[in-house]
C-alpha cells in the first residue's frame, strides 16, 4: 500500500493540471448542495480564472445555447424565467431543483461582470446534454433511450475542446466521472475519457459521507488527495461510496482504477430543507406531464419541490 497521502490545496491542484491542458472533471452530489456551492467557490476562484475559464456542464437543456451566452455576457435578463426553463428543460431536471444550480448562473453572470470590466476574457460556458424536444417523447422507453446519451454527448462536449487544445472544467454529477464503472453499467463519461484522452483527463470525486475516511481525518481542509499516489487510493470503491451494491462487481474496482482525486471539504450531508420560493411561477401542469416518465425517487422529488412551491 501506498504510504502517502499526496494531499494538495484544492486550488493549487486544479491550477496544476488545468496549466497542463487537461479536462479537469468535478464530481457533484445532488441534492448536497453545501458541496456544489463550495465546489463553485473553487471554480470561479481568481486563480483558477486565470489558468482556466471555460466550463463544461451537465445542467441545462442545451437549446438553450445561444441564450445563456446572451446572459452571461449581459446582453439578456432572467425575463418569464428563462434560467428555470433552461433547468426543467435538462433531461433530469429534478437534479436541479435546489438553489444552489440557478444561483450558479447568477453568479457566473456577475464574476462576467467584473471580468469584463477589468479587460479579462469572460466565462466560456458549454451545456452538453443531447439534443433533444420534450414534446417529442411519448414513452418512457424514449425518455430512457435519450438519458443513455448524456455520457455521449458530455464526452463529445469535452473530446472538441481537446481537439483544440483547450483544457476545461467540467461540473456533472460524480458517477459520471468514473474511470471504471461496475460490470453491467453503461460506460460513463469518465471510461469514454479515459479510453479517447487519459493522458489528458483528471477527475475529481467529492467526500460525500459524515464521518471522515481513516486517511483523511487528521488532513487540514479542504484538501485534495491524488489517488494515483495515496493509500486511499488502494480502497475499494465501495468505501467511499458506502450505497454502492456489495455484489462482487464494485469491490474489485479501487478507488484509484475509479477516480484520480479526492476533494475532502469537510462531513457532508444530503438535504432535503431547502427554500424552493426561487421555482415560484413556474408551470407546475408541465412539470407534472414530464414527471411522468421519470423513475419512483425523481418523482417524489418533484412532488415535494411543488407542494412546497404551492404552499410558499
Amino acid at each position: 500500500m501506498t504510504q502517502t497521502l499526496a494531499s494538495q490545496n484544492p486550488t493549487d491542484a486544479l491550477i496544476t493540471q488545468l496549466s497542463a491542458g487537461k479536462a479537469v472533471a468535478l464530481g457533484d452530489a445532488h441534492w448536497y448542495g453545501d458541496i456544489f456551492e463550495q465546489i463553485t467557490d473553487l471554480v470561479l476562484s481568481d486563480a483558477v480564472l486565470a489558468v482556466c475559464h471555460t466550463l463544461v456542464l451537465e445542467m441545462g437543456a442545451r437549446s438553450h445555447q445561444a441564450w445563456l451566452n446572451d446572459y452571461l455576457c449581459g446582453k439578456a435578463d432572467n425575463e418569464a424565467g428563462r434560467l428555470q426553463q433552461l433547468l426543467l428543460d435538462s433531461l433530469v431536471f429534478p437534479a436541479w431543483f435546489a438553489p444552489c444550480y440557478l444561483q450558479f448562473f447568477k453568479r457566473l453572470r456577475k464574476k462576467n461582470r467584473k471580468r469584463t470590466a477589468s479587460g479579462q476574457p469572460s466565462i466560456r460556458v458549454l451545456l452538453a446534454e443531447p439534443e433533444f424536444s420534450w414534446c417529442e417523447i411519448r414513452t418512457v422507453q424514449q425518455y430512457r433511450m435519450l438519458c443513455a446519451q448524456r455520457d455521449q454527448s458530455l464526452f463529445e462536449a469535452v473530446h472538441g475542446l481537446q481537439a483544440e487544445n483547450q483544457s476545461c472544467i467540467v461540473l456533472c454529477g460524480a458517477w459520471h466521472i468514473l474511470k471504471q464503472t461496475p460490470d453491467g453499467m453503461p460506460s460513463s463519461f469518465g471510461a469514454l475519457m479515459q479510453s479517447a484522452h487519459a493522458e489528458c483527463f483528471f477527475s475529481i470525486w467529492p467526500h460525500m459521507q459524515m464521518q471522515a475516511p481513516a486517511h483523511l481525518s487528521q488532513q487540514q481542509l479542504p484538501v485534495l488527495i491524488d489517488c494515483r499516489q495515496s493509500a486511499l487510493g488502494d480502497l475499494p470503491l465501495s468505501e467511499i461510496v458506502p450505497a454502492m451494491r456489495q455484489d462482487g462487481r464494485a469491490v474489485a474496482i479501487t478507488v484509484r482504477d475509479a477516480v484520480d482525486g479526492y476533494l475532502y471539504l469537510g462531513p457532508q450531508k444530503r438535504r432535503s430543507d431547502y427554500d424552493f420560493s426561487i421555482w415560484q411561477g413556474i408551470d407546475a401542469q408541465l412539470v407534472v406531464e414530464r414527471a411522468r416518465l421519470l423513475g419512483e425517487r425523481q418523482r417524489m422529488v418533484v412532488e415535494q419541490v411543488l407542494s412546497a412551491v404551492v404552499q410558499g
